[in-house]
């Protein structure tokens, strides 16, 4: 996302060309400058100093006659004229979110003549009082106002303010009323819950008045600590009610618009251009050209490059496309769009037109003496609302390093349609797609609200593979998990009961064949399954069907269901027994792919491993053939492998893997030219493959959920385990969003030093870190204190921490 704007020397037309060298934030009351705005920097409109009027001055070097503003997608927001060149003429109050922001320089006046060098970043918007809480959220939406709120009665959620070490709430105050000005302690006049006793800052119901339809409310909370004192109010929120209103509020952000510029252009012959745009991304273009006589030129744009020109046979589902423009003489914009309707199931809003991805852009027959810079053609994004800064990672591996901004990337870029997709060969939702998306979206962004949505949708468009209806409970257990919030629970159990636990295909000894049977898919394509023998009892089918049946017995047990809750809980315990004396080959020491067959594929081993189905006795065996056959799966395949090989402690192994530069690999996308995670590994394992495809991008929650080791271990975050599984690194350090606030870490280890962990804890969490033994005596130090008695269980020690800034060692004894 960040933008590094490396320009070629064709690009540089005059040694003397403006530039614009710093976006200076003021004060439009004062004209006092405030700061430099950076990539990542934030507005907090509620600080005395940022707002609430303020406004942006391009600084330029060099002769400017005017400077265009593009901001949020429009590229023409406004052209100042004359100096100082700002960005509002009166000033603004930006919205509370992610803000693009780019200025560039012209010769002439009204953006016209010759265009120097642009200056681009993004920036985010805040409205938070120091010591209140903060990122409030409404129906787990942080934003609101760009929704309509169908629930009567609304959840709403909060980040405690930070302060006290080891802090969590005591209690609460929630204010709703009509207006902003009435939602004050005394003129509440929808719902003030008064000081209620309780820790509960996920998911906390709305108990006040009826909410009317088409109706704009706003609300506001205050919190006390641990030692009883009260916060300052938060910020006010706005929320709006739909006009008909129901129980269950299943809705997506609008998709909004970003902008980028080129990080290269070059000259590649007179009247030929060719533009770098440095990542691929869905939407269309804009060329803006002051072009000297009329022509009609071919405007290429692609995925995939050869030579300094976009490939147009890169590949069946690489995306090409060409067009040609009449240019007028003088200064004129320009639609850069493929041709033709959008394809898919899912389509973007009519506005946009045709939405492709796409990398690079070609000119051909550009009039000569026409200036062409870096500020000539602009590629415009399609996303879900998305924050950079909310996520970060980095570690001692540049490849993994790299494998993880991939990943983040793609979260990013395959969230066109405001929903999780296949790719763009289908654009269409796939329940196994989703909750891998789900799970790398958790990993690098605040919202929760996309995973949600599509996994309502597959609930009433389900899709045809027999373990992709398990993938439906998993992602509800999932968003549980994260969001704290019981709502898709409620809605979905009886659904989820009756058509995706398969239960009703269960023979006497709990083992399930659901018809019919090939649509059992293993993995994809058929060439990544290691030879599976796909018979109608198989070891993939009812590994899954385990893990859903442990999972509906867990939200039977949030709903207070004990009945399913024990039913559940006995038939996941009745396949467990079942699976491993049917499937587990005495004779070779590993799971055959099913009853029929004595074959043993990868997948015959890995999956059980994920779903921990596997008896302890069994373990080893299953884990020494799985680290026999590499990574013989698809990159869907591949979050099963490595979350396997993680839970029971191969890091080493898993490393290795995460780490590959071979073909079945994460580097190998990178390699061959992609900037999104690939469909497969490569074009020779599926000839059909796209560049863009959000399945591939398992790594990015592996990283987080295994290497890093961050992950909720009840609902909302309440509680949270910090398990590093280091393996070859040295160290590795991250920064991890969730629903109760940032959790970042830092963990170090080499031979003959102690095991280190350093971590931030948001309030209201506790979390558990667990470390690598080392040794039976090792010494267990929390913030350089020697904890005299720590847990030590399956070669781990174990301790708890609250919230704030903590550290935990792990060290071998001096001798």
């Amino acid at each position: 996302m960040q933008r590094l704007l490396l320009l070629s020397a064709c690009a540089l037309r005059a040694a003397g060309q403006a530039t614009v060298t710093d976006l200076h934030l003021i004060n439009a009351a004062t004209g006092t400058v405030l700061r430099n705005l950076t990539n990542g920097s934030t507005v907090n409109l509620a600080a005395a100093s940022d707002g609430p009027l303020l406004n942006v001055v391009a600084v330029v070097s060099g002769a400017a006659a005017s400077v265009l503003f593009s901001y949020d997608g429009n590229m023409t927001f406004r052209t100042a004229n004359t100096a100082p060149f700002t960005l509002s003429t009166t000033g603004w109050t930006p919205a509370r979110g992610t803000h693009y922001l780019s200025a560039i320089p012209f010769e002439g006046l009204n953006a016209d003549g010759v265009a120097g060098k642009p200056f681009s970043l993004f920036f985010n918007v805040v409205d938070n009082v120091d010591r209140a809480p903060t990122t409030l959220r409404c129906e787990l939406f942080e934003w609101p106002e760009r929704v309509e709120i169908t629930d009567v009665t609304p959840e709403f959620s909060w980040v405690l303010p930070t302060g006290l070490a080891n802090d969590f709430q005591t209690a609460y105050r929630v204010l709703v009323a009509t207006t902003k000005a009435g939602c004050i302690a005394t003129a509440a006049d929808m719902w003030d819950s008064g000081e209620v006793s309780s820790n509960k800052s996920v998911s906390v119901m709305y108990l006040g008045k009826p909410l009317q339809p088409s109706t704009s409310y706003y609300w506001r909370v205050a919190t006390w600590n641990r030692t009883g004192t009260v916060s300052e109010w938060s910020s006010i929120q706005m929320f709006k009610t739909a006009a008909i209103l129901g129980s269950y509020n299943l809705q997506n952000y609008p998709v909004e618009l970003a902008h980028r510029y080129p990080v290269a252009v070059s000259e590649i012959a007179p009247g030929h251009y060719f533009f770098d745009f440095g990542k691929d991304a869905f939407g269309y273009g804009y060329l803006r050209i002051n072009a000297q006589d009329s022509a009609t030129i071919t405007v290429n744009i692609g995925e995939a490059a050869v030579n300094k020109t976009v490939n147009m046979n890169p590949g069946v589902n690489i995306r090409a496309s060409n067009q040609s423009i009449a240019l007028s003489q003088g200064m004129r914009e320009y639609r850069i769009q493929a041709s033709g309707s959008n394809p898919g199931t899912i389509q973007p809003p009519p506005a946009y037109g045709r939405v492709t991805p796409f990398r690079y852009v070609e000119l051909i027959g550009v009039p000569l003496a026409t200036s062409i810079t870096t500020a000539s053609v602009v590629q415009m994004i399609l996303h879900n609302p998305f924050d950079p800064t909310a996520s970060s990672f980095n570690s001692s591996q540049p490849v993994v390093n790299a494998v993880y901004d991939l990943c983040k990337y793609t979260m990013f870029a395959t969230s066109f349609l405001g929903i999780h997709v296949d790719g763009d060969r289908e654009r269409l939702p796939y329940e196994a797609d989703a909750f891998l998306n789900q799970l790398s979206y958790y990993a690098v962004d605040r919202d929760l609200s996309i995973s949600r949505y599509s996994n309502g949708y597959l609930m009433t468009h389900p899709t045809w593979p027999t373990e992709w209806k398990s993938h439906s409970v998993m992602i509800t257990y999932t968003d549980y998990m994260y969001t704290g919030d019981m709502e898709s629970i409620e809605e979905y159990f009886r659904l989820m009961e009756a058509q995706k636990t398969l239960e009703q295909y269960a023979r006497e000894d709990g083992l399930i064949a659901p018809q019919p049977s090939s649509d059992n898919i293993v993995d994809w394509p058929v060439s990544e399954r290691d030879g599976y023998v796909l018979e109608t009892y198989n070891t993939v089918v009812n590994a899954f069907y385990y893990r859903a049946l442990n999972d509906m017995s867990r939200m039977a047990h949030a709903l207070s269901d004990t009945a399913n809750e024990q039913r559940y809980a006995d038939m996941a315990k009745k396949v467990k027994h079942s699976f491993n004396s049917a499937f587990f080959s005495n004779t070779t020491q590993r799971f055959i792919d099913g009853e029929g067959t004595t074959h043993s594929a990868l997948h015959a081993n890995a999956f059980p491993l994920a779903h921990r189905v596997v008896d302890d006795a069994n373990v080893q065996a299953a884990l020494s053939f799985v680290k026999t056959r590499g990574m013989v799966c698809s990159v869907y395949g591949a979050q099963y492998l490595l979350d396997g090989l993680y839970d029971y402690d191969e890091d080493d192994y898993a490393m290795s893997l995460l780490n590959a530069t071979n073909l079945s690999s994460w580097y190998n996308m990178m390699r061959v030219g992609s900037t999104l995670t690939m469909e497969a590994w490569d074009e020779s394992l599926k000839p059909n493959l796209d560049w863009n495809h959000a399945w591939g991008a398992a790594a990015g929650n592996i990283i987080v959920r295994q290497v890093l080791g961050v992950q909720p271990t009840s609902p909302g975050y309440a509680t949270a385990v910090i398990k590093p599984h280091l393996g070859s690194l040295t160290f590795a350090d991250g920064k991890i969003p969730t629903i109760r606030g940032y959790i970042t870490v830092f963990v170090s280890y080499s031979p003959g030093t102690p095991y280190l962990v350093k971590a931030t804890i948001p309030g209201n969490m506790v979390a558990s870190v667990e470390l690598p033994e080392l040794t039976s005596n090792s010494i267990v130090s929390v913030d350089g204190v020697p904890v005299p008695s720590p847990l030590r269980l399956g070669g781990r020690v174990i301790v708890s921490i609250g919230s704030g800034v903590h550290s935990v060692s792990c060290e071998v004894p001096k001798s």
